[in-house]
């Protein structure tokens, strides 16, 4: 029997058919007193993800391996302490592919994706989706979020160097990330543009490491 998982701010519903799909019926909601953003099961055991959020209890995500009969929530879930921004809302996920065990992905706001290697217990942000140090390693700390606060997140130094990624899109800012594990998209299929420059910081000020072919060079006039 066909089932929709359908997220609302009242709670998840869920919304079964007959195979020819002309009637429905509805039962819920599970998760009251939670706005559910997205929900989805997960093929590989038969679990259920759902991207949720609380005016009292901030953005998380619960997951019930009894179709909805009983959850467990993600206690630790956030950005990084550095960045200085906290996490407002989660609205997608999406588990992993088949062989990936307990592999699941959690998109969020502002603008970040979250990874979980067991199953939505503990989390981690995927640095990739924002700027962040270069050194020994190409992604280090610190995380240089898209956007924020003036006057909030790390101070940077003499000899840091970092690369500052701002990332664009036409409608929501939501992105999903396809099967093959690499791709993302806007979640509304809005035109995006991504652009990065790796920045050192030297005694006389910002210095730009990756200029333009044909652009003038304005890394040491103060511009930067």
């Amino acid at each position: 029997m066909p089932t929709l998982l359908v997220g609302t701010r009242k709670g998840l519903f869920l919304a079964s058919s007959a195979d020819n799909r002309r009637n429905w019926e509805v039962s819920g909601p599970l998760l009251k007193g939670w706005e559910v953003f997205h929900a989805v099961p997960d093929p590989r055991d038969g679990s259920v993800y759902a991207a949720t959020n609380s005016f009292v209890y901030g953005a998380t995500v619960h997951r019930s391996d009894d179709r909805g009969e009983t959850w467990t929530r993600a206690e630790e879930l956030g950005l990084p302490e550095e960045t200085g921004l906290t996490l407002e809302k989660t609205w997608h996920v999406r588990p992993g592919r088949e062989g990936e065990d307990g592999r699941v992905w959690l998109g969020g706001a502002p603008g970040v994706l979250f990874r979980s290697d067991d199953s939505g217990r503990t989390w981690e942000t995927v640095k990739s989706l924002v700027g962040h140090g270069v050194g020994r390693h190409y992604h280090e700390d610190p995380h240089v979020p898209n956007f924020g606060d003036a006057g909030r997140g790390p101070r940077l130094s003499e000899g840091m160097t970092i690369a500052i990624e701002p990332m664009i899109t036409m409608g929501r800012p939501e992105v999903w990330l396809a099967e093959d594990g690499w791709t993302i998209a806007t979640s509304d299929g809005s035109l995006a543009a991504h652009f990065e420059h790796t920045v050192a910081i030297l005694p006389d000020g910002p210095r730009i490491l990756t200029p333009r072919v044909g652009v003038p060079d304005l890394s040491r006039t103060g511009t930067a």
